[in-house]
């Protein structure tokens, strides 16, 4: 069955343009599909539009111009393997070693998958994956800026969860590091100049605490850390009106900057330029990991195909007792129709059992030791 594998998709540097032409849906392919392939499974995400099938398709469902051509990736037998082990990896991500690309196959794997041989073959790579990320601590260097934020509040200040955390803005980043510290069970404020925006977040999350933008520099003072994410263009937090003596620490996630230069004078101030610089030192030391990611993934496909070969050989093996056994009735019943004296058709029977042993050993023997 292996050798009747394939894969056809779109690959993650397809366009926008290009993947939304196929915007399909994973059940309405598989019900179209699999009564024309023996197996099937449809790895759909924002990135990505793959079709697994072990079988002969004929025709893809897809109108395939040229302009779609180009970006088409096909694989076959144990290519097809190799393919999914470096998507579950990570190694075929856009960012080296992420996360949520393992979630998307678990997610293939319960619900958009039919079959044996791609079942087994996607709970291998969802393995392959989690032991990729646990050998190599690939998934450790953070590179999304929202996130580094987050870490670099436990690097300097310890356990989060303990800190009172007061993040003003509420755009995109703003959403993403407070849904970090909610994760973390901080004790988190939130303020934005329109209140509605604030009571979004609040309804989201119902444990941060809403702050009146007016009273941001009462805040700021009782507060461990306070970030800004907003989109204003001048400072949202200056330093002749922070009045407090506390060293606090200070993260500027905006462009331009909201917070006062000045502060850094007095407290631990961190701008997106050096949020970006540890997002490039991370960048490399998940570079460093790739060497080791793909000698793990090698190590996982030599397994997977041992399993593979073993499997195929006990069916063999199997296909080639129950042809003894048949040739040996074969033989005894037209031999027992020319013996006048049935006094000896039990010694003939086990002759003809001994032979049939001997002639299946030794076929069983060469098969293991062929390669298959």
């Amino acid at each position: 069955m292996l050798n009747n594998l394939k894969m056809i998709g779109i690959g993650r540097n397809a366009p926008l343009y290009i993947l939304e032409k196929f915007d399909f849906d994973e059940k309405e392919i598989i019900e179209l599909l699999k009564s024309k392939v023996d197996e099937i499974a449809v790895l759909k995400t924002c990135h990505r539009r793959e079709i697994y099938f072990i079988g002969d398709l004929k025709k893809l469902p897809f109108d395939l111009d040229e302009n779609v051509e180009g970006y088409l990736i096909q694989r076959t037998e144990l290519d097809v393997v190799r393919h999914l082990f470096k998507v579950s990896s990570g190694l075929d991500s856009m960012v080296l070693g992420e996360h949520q690309i393992l979630s998307q196959v678990k997610n293939t794997y319960k619900n958009f998958c039919e079959g044996k041989l791609l079942k087994r073959i996607f709970n291998e790579a969802i393995s392959v994956g989690k032991e990729v990320r646990e050998k190599t601590g690939v998934s450790k260097f953070p590179l999304s800026i929202s996130y580094i934020a987050v870490k670099l509040i436990e690097e300097l200040k310890g356990k989060i969860s303990e800190k009172d955390i007061f993040v003003i803005g509420t755009g995109q980043m703003g959403q993403k590091v407070v849904k970090y510290l909610v994760d973390r069970n901080a004790n988190v404020y939130i303020s934005n100049r329109t209140k509605s925006k604030a009571l979004e977040i609040k309804n989201k999350y119902p444990g941060v605490h809403l702050v009146d933008f007016s009273k941001k520099y009462e805040f700021i003072s009782k507060s461990d850390v306070v970030i800004s994410a907003t989109n204003a263009p001048h400072y949202v937090v200056e330093k002749k009106k922070v009045n407090t003596r506390k060293k606090k620490l200070f993260i500027d996630l905006s462009m331009p900057r909201n917070i006062d230069p000045k502060l850094s004078k007095l407290h631990d101030l961190y701008t997106l330029d050096d949020l970006q610089k540890i997002s490039e030192k991370y960048r490399l030391l998940r570079k460093e990991k790739i060497d080791m990611m793909q000698k793990i993934l090698e190590q996982r496909i030599e397994k997977f195909l041992n399993w593979y070969y073993s499997r195929n050989l006990k069916e063999k093996i199997e296909d080639v007792i129950k042809m003894r056994d048949i040739v040996v009735e074969e033989e005894f019943k037209r031999l027992v129709n020319k013996v006048e004296d049935n006094k000896n058709l039990e010694k003939i029977k086990e002759s003809l059992r001994r032979c049939a042993n001997r002639m299946a050993s030794y076929h069983i023997q060469y098969l293991k030791g062929e390669r298959l």
